[in-house]
């Protein structure tokens, strides 16, 4: 698996929206994420982890605690992760169980967790999803187990 772009959105110490576009690296195939401690770089695994599997990379970060403790009420919580098999690209876009503020009245309810998995061209454009091949939770992490050949 070649990872091409993430998007966070209100994941983990990360209150807005942070884009990693691994693109840049070129033909590069290693890379250090490295920072002081504190900077969010096991964010960035549990964020890929999140996106493929539905939960953080360590057993110490419940899937209730991928939300930002600093993000505003009103920004949800998602993570895009678009990476490569082979030849084919793929997209997938996921958001936990999360509270949203009410759209009548006051208060919180709770949003249920979502996901979709595309395939699309390894150059489409980023705006491009390309074809749905799962949506919903457990139908995404079985076709990216099923895909990857683990989970």
């Amino acid at each position: 698996m070649k990872p091409s772009c993430l998007e966070m959105v209100a994941f983990g110490p990360y209150a807005g929206r942070q884009t990693i576009d691994f693109r840049d690296l070129g033909a590069q195939t290693l890379f250090l994420i490295c920072g002081p401690t504190g900077a969010g770089k096991t964010a960035v695994l549990d964020a890929m982890s999140f996106a493929l599997f539905g939960q953080a990379s360590g057993t110490e970060r419940a899937d209730r605690k991928v939300r930002s403790d600093h993000a505003p009420a009103d920004l949800p919580t998602e993570v895009c992760f678009d990476f490569a098999l082979k030849d084919q690209g793929f997209r997938i876009v996921r958001t936990p169980a999360q509270p949203r503020p009410k759209k009548r009245g006051t208060g919180t309810t709770t949003q249920a967790a979502t996901a979709t998995l595309w395939a699309r061209p390894i150059d489409a454009p980023e705006a491009e999803h390309g074809e749905v091949i799962a949506e919903g939770v457990s139908d995404v992490t079985e076709a990216v187990e099923e895909r990857l050949g683990f989970g």
